[in-house]
This record gives C-alpha cells, sequence and structure tokens, in this order.
C-alpha cells in the first residue's frame, strides 16, 4: 500500500489498513523519524507525524507500529535521538504529554533537570537555517544533483559579482543576501546556547557537539556570500584587492571548519570509504554516496571557492 507519512489519518490509509485486517493479516504502522533532510532532521523530529501515526495505529487496534530513520542524506545519527524518543513516548503513552512538556522532557534527560526550561531549547530554532543552507549558493533545489552534473559552476552554482558592474550582484542577490544575514543572526544566537549548555552540564556531550558543528556550517557558508557582496560593492581595484583577501581568509576559515566536523563525525562513523568501494549507481541522490571522502557534505561550498578562484583573480 501507498503509505503517506504526513496524513497518516487519510481515508484511504484507513480503509487499507481495515481490508489487512479483515483478511487475516497482522498490520503494523510505519512513521518516519528522519526523511530527506540534510545536517539534522526536521520538522522537529517529526514529532507531529509521529504522534498522528501513533494515535491512528493505538484507535484502529493495529498490532505495532515501527519507526523508519532513512539515512539518504546523512545526518549524524545522535541528531535522530529526540524523534526517536518522541516515538516511544507516543507509541507507550499515547498523547498524555504535550509537545511542549516532551521536548522539556528531553531535555531534562538528555542533558540536565535545569536545562529543561524553554529559555535552553535550541533544536527547533537551528531546524529553519539548516534548511536554508542546503541551496543558499545554488540555483534551486540542486545540491543533491552536482555529481551528475557536465558544469557544475554554470549549471548548479549562483553566479559570481563582475568587475564591469560594480553593485549589480548585490541587487540580483538582494533576497538571498537579506537570508543570510538572517542565517547568521539566529546561528549566532544559536551558538551561545548551545555553549551555555556546554558549560552547565557534562551529559550527552557528544550530541552538544555535533549540534554546534551543524551550527557552525550553517553559519559559515552564508558569510560566503555577504564576502562577495563587499567585494561586489568595491569601487576600486585596491578595494576589490582587499575584499578579494577577506574571502581567501574565509576559505582558510573553512578547510578549519571542515576539519573540526570530520573530527567530531569520525567519532562514531567512517569519514572515508575505501578506494574500492563503488558507489551508488542509482537514482536516488543520496549525497552520502558521491563521494569515497567527506566531499560530498561541502560540495557545493568547495565549489563556489573553486569558482571564486578562478573568476575573481
Amino acid at each position: 500500500m501507498r503509505w503517506n507519512y504526513h496524513s497518516p489519518e487519510a481515508y484511504g490509509n484507513t480503509k487499507a489498513m481495515q481490508w489487512f485486517r479483515d483478511h487475516g493479516l497482522k498490520v503494523m504502522g510505519a512513521t518516519a523519524g528522519q526523511t530527506r533532510w540534510v545536517l539534522m532532521p526536521q520538522r522537529e523530529g517529526n514529532m507531529d507525524n509521529i504522534r498522528s501515526f501513533a494515535l491512528s495505529s493505538i484507535e484502529t487496534g493495529l498490532n505495532g507500529l515501527l519507526l523508519t530513520l532513512w539515512d539518504d542524506d546523512s545526518p549524524h545519527f545522535e541528531l535522530y535521538h529526540r524523534g526517536i524518543i518522541a516515538f516511544a513516548n507516543d507509541t507507550w503513552s499515547g498523547n498524555q504529554l504535550s509537545k511542549s512538556e516532551l521536548k522539556r522532557a528531553y531535555r531534562h534527560r538528555e542533558f540536565s533537570y535545569i536545562l529543561s526550561t524553554d529559555d535552553f531549547a535550541f533544536i527547533d530554532s537551528l531546524e529553519k537555517p539548516v534548511g536554508q543552507w542546503k541551496n543558499i549558493l545554488l540555483k534551486g533545489n540542486k545540491r543533491n544533483y552536482q555529481k551528475e552534473m557536465d558544469q557544475v559552476e554554470e549549471d548548479a552554482l549562483i553566479s559570481l559579482p563582475k568587475n564591469d558592474a560594480p553593485g549589480q550582484w548585490s541587487i540580483d542577490n538582494r533576497e538571498r543576501l537579506k537570508l543570510a544575514e538572517k542565517m547568521i543572526q539566529s546561528s549566532r544566537k544559536i551558538a551561545e546556547k548551545i555553549h551555555q549548555i556546554q558549560k552547565l552540564t557534562q551529559r550527552n556531550s557528544f550530541a552538544l557537539e555535533v549540534y554546534q558543528r551543524v551550527n557552525e556550517t550553517v553559519q559559515l557558508t552564508p558569510k560566503i556570500l555577504l564576502a562577495l557582496k563587499r567585494f561586489d560593492q568595491a569601487t576600486t581595484d585596491d578595494q576589490r584587492f582587499k575584499e578579494k583577501k577577506s574571502i581567501d581568509q574565509l576559505q582558510k576559515d573553512f578547510d578549519k571548519l571542515r576539519s573540526e566536523v570530520e573530527k567530531t563525525y569520525a567519532k562514531t562513523r567512517l569519514i572515508n570509504k575505501p578506494k574500492d568501494y563503488i558507489l551508488d549507481q542509482d537514482h536516488h541522490h543520496h549525497l552520502a554516496n558521491q563521494s569515497l571522502n567527506f566531499d560530498w557534505q561541502f560540495g557545493a561550498e568547495i565549489r563556489i571557492f573553486e569558482k571564486i578562484n578562478s573568476e575573481l583573480n
């Protein structure tokens, strides 16, 4: 049957479950705590959908419920835990806890009782800039499709400023630049909360470290756009030279960040595949199977710096 993850209560789903039961088959529901999201699960760890599935399965008398966790774009598994805990709570207890109460209980149990108040909540706030990060440097939704493109710089990446039209690039990309500024502002606030929590608790420090790396990644990428804006608005060769130096430093910052991300992720997963490993050859465009090393995580950032070094020197 075609199960709709977003609407488990749909009439067709209910009728299909009824048909299976009427014909003597055992029926279990299957919801998802992670689908096709980069860097971290979205939609509050899919809490609404998980609860809807759980209540529907309980009310219709199914034989059980499964939680699927898709790894297509390979966020760190440490960040799946909140959705898994929500699933456990809802399948055992239904809707006895409200969603806000469940989130507070998560912060209490995972980190510390003193961190259970909403003042220390940051995960939901991180979801929005993470979603925006995916394609902030690209023409449309193309982060997963660069590997199969013959001309990535032209077909996928945004254009760069032109020396013969100073300021025009900033005008053409004004909405993208506004978004970049908001992403950086959000990431700074989230960084402060994570740092505060790290000082107040010793439990699950690795989960906080992974969230920290995700937030740092989300914060650095839009800085590339703001650096290009300054380059675009420079009116003299000396100013452009100075701004290009700033971009060069930003590339060094990116290389350092990538190293830190790899160190963190490598604590629980293999970063590099064997040389004879055969990458996916199907049509699914899974990010994590697009390179033998960790390039797949930073494909857009790597390519934009290559394009900058080619066109702006």
